[in-house]
């Protein structure tokens, strides 16, 4: 009786580790840049990003998320009131490196502790629960952002830090219907690149390059449902059977 509830410890031991494991999914991403500007006068920034030949600069990358990353109630004001309406995700991107032209970025979280106040990446997903009475507001997001602080430029720009979003913005509300993290990051004609530029001790002030998606690709997926479990279930019967044969032999 002992060996036996041994046994089943050891299987709930190992489907809890198993599904526990955190299941990474990889994008790709094309865009070219369209326009780009100022805020508040901007912030020195290097002079390739004001040739005017960088209009239509290529701009291509990759990122990887963390599909279990837990997400928290997202709330919109409307109506004079807060409507809870999707999901917000803090540092699910573990990795991110994209060029813009010859210039190359990387990201790669240093894994802040769960409750910390560090935020190093945001995916934040608006589902309204019913449409808004402003035109002006009335659509669905999906808003993607990862932030680079200072270093991510040399020489006397060293203190500047930086964020690249890609934000998804639909007027028809029917096309995210969930604030699912994974689900919404699909292709649509929607979707837009921002690489914004700016100084932290004059936050207010920056400089931003807008560029439309043309492209963005799952390249990884995600395991079918109950594939862990599976898995689990393979590994406990392996054991349970390699411990009957000694006990036989």
């Amino acid at each position: 009786m002992i060996r036996r509830i041994g046994q089943v410890c050891v299987a709930c031991l190992l489907l809890a580790v198993v599904e526990a494991q955190a299941v990474p999914v990889s994008f790709q991403f094309a865009a070219n840049a369209q326009s780009f500007g100022t805020t508040n006068g901007g912030v020195p920034v290097p002079g390739s990003f004001y040739d005017s030949a960088f209009v239509s600069t290529p701009i291509s990358g990759a990122f990887t998320i963390e599909t279990d990353t837990l997400g928290t109630p997202a709330y919109i004001y409307q109506d004079g009131g807060l409507l809870e309406s999707g999901a917000f995700y803090l540092n699910p991107v573990t990795e991110l490196a994209f060029n813009i032209g010859d210039q190359q970025f990387n990201f790669a979280t240093s894994s802040p502790p769960a409750g910390s106040n560090i935020r190093e990446s945001t995916i934040s997903v608006i589902d309204r629960p019913v449409p808004s009475t402003n035109p002006l507001t009335n659509y669905d997001s999906y808003n993607f952002a990862v932030y680079f602080g200072p270093g991510v430029f040399s020489g006397p720009y060293s203190h500047l830090s930086a964020s690249l979003s890609l934000v998804r913005m639909e007027r028809d509300l029917s096309l995210i219907s969930s604030g699912d993290l994974l689900a919404n990051l699909e292709p649509s004609e929607n979707w837009d690149l921002f690489f914004t530029i700016l100084d932290s001790a004059s936050p207010s002030q920056n400089y931003q390059i807008h560029a439309p998606v043309t492209n963005l690709t799952q390249v990884s997926s995600v395991p079918e449902p109950g594939t862990s479990a599976l898995l689990a279930l393979g590994l406990v019967l392996t054991v349970a059977a390699v411990r009957a044969r000694r006990q036989t032999s």
